[in-house]
This record gives structure tokens, sequence and C-alpha cells, in this order.
């Protein structure tokens, strides 16, 4: 009786999660084309929906993303819009596209999404991804149509906003923090920063069908997806994310635009200042606390001792990849007493503490905090630069001007 009761629960189970994929694709037999329905079979591919697909994107970047999300569609389309987190991987092309993941986890979840239930394409490349052997092959066969229908906000590439920026046709939002936005920003951009969302209400658009396009530091961060919803949730219809942000922007050598006035210097002066025994940049009004480049870069090789950096960004980004030896003190995981608490745990073994993140946005968030409080200022110091970690700790670092 017992087993007899065993095999009846793992019988529901299996098809309670059997529906959660495709309950709400709402029998996709019966909308999907004949051809979208053999390349179906054929793989033997799971049809998951819109809900499936926002229940996996976390934070809505590439990092945080539950899964490996793909665009089937063509360069152009993909250019124009997508669901944030997409790579862009056209059928037509797939073996000139394909090389950006054959070094991605094979055995991670793959959802492939196209233009609707007649789209072949997706399951196209999700066949095409099973030959390169990726076991855990997914479509969103509602794909974009359904996505854009359902009131989200989309993700665009440099095109898009290139296009906007030229017409001034945007509502363009800087999404990082006072500090950082004043250094650098995209032309005619205002600052709202996600954490401060609420102070700038009144600065919003009144038309609430007006384009609004927000960035910030690029594919690992996340505050430009979070204005985005929070400007979805108050109704705004036509929001988009430059998930790319300002790092591709300046790559590109396109224009910036600044609120600091550059002061000519007449002779070379030093390039740094030491506070206890650690190096700052010189320009200390706007940046005080900020490591200095070369500096920063001896403590990454351990080089300098008593030195600790604490990556400042959410747990699960700091486990997709960090530099050695860092240790994760969330910001936006802990009150503000919480973390302060937490950092001085580090301050009272001794040693001084360096916060790191992705692109220095929220290094500086973490900075300012102590700053407020007024305590430390000489054993708290901070990086802007950006970091790109893997799983292994193997980085690449740019360090950031100081404002």
């Amino acid at each position: 009786m017992k087993d007899r009761w065993v095999w009846i629960i793992s019988l529901m189970l299996s098809m309670f999660m059997t529906v959660g994929l495709a309950s709400s694709s709402n029998d996709w037999q019966s909308k999907a084309s004949k051809k979208v329905k053999s390349l179906i079979q054929k793989g033997d591919l799971a049809v998951v929906d819109t809900a499936y697909i926002k229940s996996k994107l976390g934070k809505a970047t590439r990092v945080n993303a539950k899964f490996i999300l793909i665009d089937a569609r063509p360069q152009k389309k993909y250019v124009g819009g997508h669901v944030p987190a997409s790579y862009n991987l056209p059928d037509t092309k797939f073996k000139e596209y394909y090389s950006q993941f054959s070094n991605m986890d094979k055995n991670k979840e793959v959802v492939v999404y196209c233009g609707g239930w007649k789209c072949a394409k997706s399951p196209i490349v999700a066949n095409l991804l099973q030959e390169k052997g990726f076991t855990n092959v997914k479509v969103y066969q509602e794909g974009m149509p359904q996505w854009k229908k359902q009131g989200n906000y989309i993700e665009v590439d440099l095109a898009i906003v290139k296009s906007a920026v030229k017409k001034n046709n945007a509502f363009i939002i800087d999404a990082r923090p006072a500090k950082v936005y004043k250094k650098a920003h995209l032309p005619n951009a205002v600052n709202i920063p996600d954490t401060k969302f609420n102070d700038y209400l009144s600065i919003l658009p009144k038309d609430k069908k007006t384009k609004i396009i927000t960035y910030c530091g690029g594919y690992k961060c996340a505050k430009s997806h979070k204005v985005a919803s929070a400007l979805i949730d108050l109704g705004y219809s036509k929001v988009l994310v430059y998930a790319a942000g300002i790092p591709q922007w300046q790559k590109k050598g396109f224009e910036i635009q600044s609120n600091i006035k550059k002061v000519k210097k007449t002779q070379k002066s030093k390039e740094y200042i030491v506070v206890n025994a650690v190096q700052l940049v010189i320009e200390q009004e706007d940046n005080a606390g900020m490591v200095y480049g070369p500096f920063f870069l001896d403590v990454v090789d351990n080089k300098i001792p008593n030195m600790v950096l604490v990556d400042v960004r959410d747990a699960e980004d700091f486990q997709e990849g960090t530099i050695k030896g860092a240790v994760n003190i969330a910001l936006e995981q802990l009150k503000p007493k919480e973390f302060i608490e937490e950092v001085n745990k580090i301050l009272n073994d001794g040693k001084k503490v360096i916060f790191i993140c992705s692109s220095g946005a929220r290094s500086t968030e973490a900075m300012t905090l102590i700053q407020e409080t007024g305590k430390n200022l000489d054993k708290v110091f901070f990086a802007d630069a950006n970091i790109d970690c893997d799983k292994k700790g193997v980085c690449s670092i740019e360090i950031n001007d100081p404002i």
C-alpha cells in the first residue's frame, strides 16, 4: 500500500511539472504550425510560456538569469528588441554565431524563442543545440509577440540607442549612483539611481507612452532593469533597456557628457595621495576613498598585506565569479546597520577594506554609506573599475578614470 501511494504521489508531481511547463501555452499543438509541431516533436522539446520565462529571469541580466535564453531571429530583429538577458543565435547563421556558446555548460537549461507560434526558427535552433550536446533544451514558442503583448519591457542594442540620442526622441535614464553619473553619461541622459527611484518621480514624463531607455554599467548591471521594472509598474508602455550600457558606448568612442569641470594642470603633479599606507586618487572632493588604479592591481595580485577585497554585489552575482580571495558582503541584501556591522568584523581583525563590484556603481554606494556614518574613513576604501571574473577567479579588470 505504501509503495502504491509513493507511485501515485510521484505521478501527480510529474503531471504538475508538465503542466507548469506547458499549461499556459494553451495547448501549443493547436496553435503551432505543422512544421513547428514536427520540429518540437522531433527534439522531444518541452514548451514553456511567458510566466515561466519571467520566473527564470532573476534580475534580468545574463549573469542572474537561471537559464541561457536564446533569440533565434535574424540579427536585425534582435537588435530592434528582444527579451531581457537574451543572446542572439539566428537559425540561418547557426555555425557563424555558435562559437559564443561552445564553452557554456551544456547541462544548463537553454530556452529558445523567435516570432511566435508559426515561427520554426526556435525549434530549429533547439534541435541544433541538442546535436551539439546540450541536454536540457526547451522552446518558448509564444515568443516575442506574447512577451510584448503582456506589456513587458524589452532590451535593445546599440543601434537603437544611438538613433534615439541622435534624434532626441527618447527619455534616457542613467540608473547608476549620482557620483558615477556625474563623471560620464550618455548625452542628455537624466540621473535616476535605482536605489532612490521614488525620489525622482516628479521628473518622469507625464505621457505614459513616452519612449524611455534605461542603462547602467553593462551586461552584469541590474540597475537599469530595476528602474525599467519600476517604470512598467507605473504604467509606462514603451520602456527599453540598453543592457550593454555605458561601457559599450564609451568603447565605441561616442559622445560622453560630464557634469564635472576639468581643470587644466599647469605642471605635473602627484598622481595619488597616501592615507594609512593606501594609495588613493589625488582628486578627493568627489572621489573620497577611491583607490589608485595601480595600487588596486597590486592588491589584486596579493602584493599588499592586510587588505581585504569586499565584493558588495548580491550573493548570486558573487557566486558567478569574483577576484580570488574576495569576500562577499551584499550591500542590497542587508540593512545599512547590518552591512556596517559585517564590515566592522573585518576591521576589528586589523584589516583594511576595499569595496569592489562589477562596474564601480555598487562599490561607490557602499563607500557613500560608510562616509555617512563618519567612522573608519581611514580604513575603508573602494575601487571604481569594470571587473569581469569567471567562476575560476580569472578576471579582466579595467580601472575607471576618477571624477
